[in-house]
């Protein structure tokens, strides 16, 4: 995002933000570094790991930052433009799901997501549930399985459509 408003800016602008309330986390190139190579590094039987990154940046303060880090002669030059969310843009990064929980490790920088999991052979009957749908190219059948299974998933506005039209019209 930063190289992409960056070059936005040398070429006059305008700076393109999709929302004027959306936020993100920034970590820079050696945090992350050095936050694989302590996962890496922790005993255990590994997993996927959070880190607390503090506070979100609102993108929008971002673009004027980095506006005015121009210089006062250019900054009231360059406009920037909201372009409105697409399909699947979110307003913040969410890490967990309601349904994980995170445990303490050893690198006190780092947490353990713990994802509750079904047993082998209930998952193994919703994949055949699913690659069934698949099969008989039943598009509601489908999405109505996989929100089953995976509740706090949000499909977007295509796949809602498509979902209607195959109710609509049915193979």
């Amino acid at each position: 995002m930063v190289p992409k408003f960056l070059q936005q800016i040398a070429a006059g602008g305008p700076v393109t933000v999709t929302h004027p309330d959306v936020t993100r986390y920034f970590l820079g190139m050696a945090e992350a570094v050095e936050l694989l190579i302590l996962a890496a590094s922790l005993d255990g039987p590994g997993g996927i790991f959070v880190s607390d990154l503090g506070e979100p940046v609102r993108i929008l303060d971002l673009a004027h930052q980095l506006i005015d880090n121009v210089g006062a002669k250019r900054k009231n030059e360059i406009p920037i433009v909201i372009t409105g969310l697409r399909p699947g843009d979110k307003m913040s990064e969410e890490f967990l799901s309601n349904r994980e929980t995170v445990a303490e490790t050893n690198g006190a920088r780092l947490r353990l997501v713990n994802t509750p999991q079904p047993p082998n052979e209930k998952f193994d009957a919703v994949m055949a549930e699913l690659q069934d749908a698949v099969d008989r190219r039943d598009v509601t059948d489908l999405l109505d399985r996989l929100l089953r299974l995976v509740p706090e998933y949000r499909p977007t506005e295509t796949i809602l459509a498509l979902r209607q039209n195959a109710a609509s019209h049915p193979v």
